[in-house]
């Protein structure tokens, strides 16, 4: 899972959007991966709503190239991000021996990883429109977080 990558500067609307959706795809795969060990039910449960939730991700994402201006999405930016999501995978990360706890605390890091990822996004541009793009994908990822919690909460209860 551990690939080499550097803090990445985006040029365009479309390569943060792109580059979000790869990140999604690969914690999507790690969740996968994790859910294919032999595993408690509370935690195969909460596997695969997390991958759920990266799927729904990944099908927003797609749909914002989809709706948007392409003379929005090709908006220029100067945005290099303080937050290297990529660091976060290069980081070993556990595999079989994952318990509940750490798989919660894990979608815990990356869901505020990615709010605080497009909120500097936001801030970065100077159109209205390309702003509220990146605030309406830092309040679904606050929104997914939130979704979580309640989902480890409930699985924890069992």
């Amino acid at each position: 899972m551990s690939q080499n990558y550097t803090l990445q500067n985006f040029e365009q609307v479309k390569d943060v959007i792109k580059y979000s959706k790869t990140i999604h795809e690969r914690l999507r795969k790690y969740y996968q991966s994790l859910n294919e060990n032999d595993r408690p039910e509370r935690e195969k449960m909460l596997l695969d709503y997390l991958i759920e939730k990266q799927v729904q991700i990944e099908e927003v994402l797609s749909r914002f190239e989809e709706v948007n201006e392409q003379s929005i999405l090709d908006n220029w930016m100067q945005f290099t991000p303080k937050v290297d999501i990529h660091q976060l995978f290069d980081a070993p990360l556990p595999q079989a021996e994952i318990s509940f706890e750490e798989i919660v605390q894990l979608a815990d890091l990356y869901s505020h990883t990615f709010v605080e990822f497009y909120k500097e996004a936001a801030n970065e541009s100077e159109l209205p429109e390309v702003r509220m793009i990146f605030n309406n994908l830092a309040n679904m990822a606050l929104q997914v977080n939130r979704q979580q919690n309640n989902a480890a909460s409930f699985n924890a209860v069992e």
